[in-house]
């Protein structure tokens, strides 16, 4: 036990893995197993609990499921412990666990809470020892079960404190435990609204405040749900501990409107369009508010403490009474800092849907610098307008504007289509290249001509996107015009993705194996070479060809 809690101890070489979940091996699984066997017996269950505990401290992670923290659940949960020993005993080590590895025994406190959905393997029994009794039967009562959740969850409060992230998490089970067995609900209700709690800085209150809104939002939004359905009354208690909780400050109370999931804002399921209007127009009138409070500054301090300035651009590019665009444009363009990227995106973005292209050519950009000008253009649609305009004004530095370009077309207007993936392809993208071909109005010689040269160009820096690249070749593929030997060509480049994945297949090349004895006459040679002509090849070439190398296994795997 003690060797195991250190890291770099030669002990930590048991969590060593090989290989992969499915062919390897983990060094750690026989301990686990030994220990488990061991954790059925009521002299050894706590210290064995002790062992687990030091080992889940240092467990650097891995493949395999099976971990210290996953055995040491899965011997204690309450609905089905894994251990001949009483509860007392059970729970005798949990308290022991929270004294020596606390952040441990958080994680095993909450595993050990009920859930709507729970499964648990058997853990390994001993085979010669006689750790389980003869009449001991398996399973626990209903009462057993909530009596131990009762245990374990006000252990669990105990050790949250004031913590405000130990009280979110503590939340999530506030209606999940039976209030003849627990006093659980009302002691979390207490802390919640005490006094130590309440006096904590507004922006550790706000992250409880934010947890309890959204709970309380979402039992009513699911109350046909028997998994949400709860008393309203219970919800009104909730609402007045969380109204105490509110942050007075605008600043912090308004970051819970520009959260990454406007989902949790919504108050009812369905009418979506209305409902996602309302709540711009909810953050529109939250922004004014912090302008009244400190300007501009302290807008621009706001969107850098939010979960998503994305959603601070966009409504502040929608509200008609702003007119900043001299402070944005472009000097929030040439900031480092990400926040201020996804601000003045978004901006953009919403001030040209709000007004148009009388918007974007009333812009003097006669001082911008062409990197400031491709952003600009970049983070306006992509569609024919956008590239005229970056014609005109980048001229011979078009491709700052195409290496940056947000290529998503829109299906109403794919004007000149073929034009944009021609640029693409020039300049790296590929793969963007790729993605446009999706929502072609091309020709099909056109279409096969983009499309074959998408694939050529592609390096191993463009991003793999399995299923666009498989359907780019099913498409080719029909097409009776594409050049054969390009075709196939390309199969053998991608041919590691069309055997992985079942949407496309390498079918010229299974037509040339077919047709061409030449051609299957070169496949076995190059998979199966003499003696000599290695040895030729290794006196002609002292390093490693990764490129042949590659090769050779590209004709293994098309020939297998």
């Amino acid at each position: 036990g003690g060797a195991s809690e250190k890291p770099d101890a030669p002990f930590s070489g048991v969590f060593a893995e090989e290989g992969d979940a499915h062919f390897g091996r983990s060094y750690v699984t026989g301990l686990l197993w030994a220990l488990e066997s061991l954790a059925w017996s009521d002299d050894y269950l706590v210290r064995v609990c002790g062992i687990l505990a030091n080992l889940a401290a240092v467990d650097p992670g891995g493949h395999w499921a099976n971990r210290p923290a996953s055995s040491l659940t899965s011997i204690l949960l309450p609905w089905y412990p894994q251990t001949a020993a009483e509860a007392n005993k059970r729970h005798a080590a949990v308290k022991s666990i929270v004294c020596v590895h606390p952040n441990v025994a958080w994680k095993l406190l909450l595993a050990l809470l009920p859930k709507y959905h729970s499964t648990s393997g058997n853990t390994c029994r001993p085979k010669w020892q006689f750790f389980i009794p003869e009449d001991w039967r398996g399973g626990v009562t209903n009462s057993d079960q909530r009596s131990d959740e009762a245990f374990y969850a006000n252990l669990a409060l105990e050790q949250a404190g004031i913590d405000p992230v130990r009280l979110v998490e503590l939340l999530e089970y506030y209606f999940m435990l039976h209030p003849k067995f627990s006093n659980f609900s009302v002691a979390l209700l207490d802390r919640l609204q005490s006094d130590e709690v309440l006096k904590l800085p507004q922006e550790q209150r706000f992250k409880i405040w934010v947890a309890l809104t959204t709970k309380i939002t979402n039992h009513r939004k699911y109350a046909d749900g028997d998994a949400w359905a709860v008393p309203e009354d219970a919800l009104q208690e909730l609402e007045a501990v969380a109204e105490r909780l509110r942050p007075i400050d605008p600043e912090v109370c308004h970051k819970r409107l520009f959260s990454r999931n406007d989902f949790d804002l919504y108050d009812e399921k369905g009418n979506w369009e209305a409902q996602r209007s309302h709540i711009l127009e909810r953050r529109i009138q939250a922004l004014r508010e912090i302008l009244d409070l400190g300007g501009f500054s302290q807008l621009k301090v706001f969107w850098r403490s939010v979960e998503s300035a994305h959603e601070v651009g966009n409504a502040y590019g929608a509200d008609s009474e702003s007119e900043n665009d001299d402070k944005i444009l472009p000097d929030i363009m040439v900031s480092e800092i990400d926040a201020d990227k996804q601000f003045v995106k978004s901006y953009i973005w919403s001030r040209f849907n709000t007004n148009g292209w009388g918007w974007v050519d009333g812009i003097d950009r006669s001082t911008w610098s062409t990197t400031i000008k491709a952003e600009f253009f970049s983070s306006l649609p992509f569609v024919n307008e956008v590239w005229g305009r970056v014609t005109e004004e980048l001229a011979d530095n078009e491709s700052a504007y195409w290496v940056r370009a947000r290529a998503y077309p829109d299906r109403e207007h794919l004007e000149r289509i073929d034009y944009a993936i021609d640029h693409l392809i020039d300049n790296d993208r590929s793969d963007a290249a790729i993605d446009c071909l999706w929502h072609e109005k091309l020709s099909g010689g056109v279409f096969s001509g983009l499309g074959l040269r998408a694939l050529e160009a592609f390096k191993d820096s463009n991003q793999v996107k399995e299923y666009s690249i498989g359907t780019l070749f099913n498409q080719l593929q029909q097409d009776e015009t594409v050049d054969d030997e390009r075709l196939a060509a390309m199969e053998f480049k991608f041919l590691d993705l069309l055997n992985r994945y079942g949407n496309s297949q390498p079918r010229t090349l299974y037509r040339h194996l077919a047709e061409r004895p030449e051609f299957y006459c070169e496949v076995i040679r190059t998979i199966y070479r003499s003696k000599l002509k290695i040895e030729e090849e290794q006196e002609g070439r002292p390093h490693i060809d990764h490129t042949k190398e590659k090769y050779v296994q590209h004709a293994y795997v098309l020939l297998r």
